[in-house]
């Protein structure tokens, strides 16, 4: 039988540690999902700015 949270340091610290690690990692793919589509509008507008030179 597991020991309640309150009782066990070890298993509170635990706990702890893997919901920062989600965070992080929730964090970082967010910022990754915002980078590329930065990118992505990024290449749209060169694109068009290339079509609007060039024809």
């Amino acid at each position: 039988m597991l020991e309640s949270p309150k009782k066990n340091p070890i298993w509170m610290y635990m706990i702890m540690l893997n919901s920062i690690w989600e965070n992080k990692y929730w964090m970082n793919s967010g910022i990754m999902k915002v980078m590329r589509e930065l990118g992505r509008l990024f290449t749209k507008l060169n694109d068009l700015k290339n079509n609007y030179l060039n024809g």
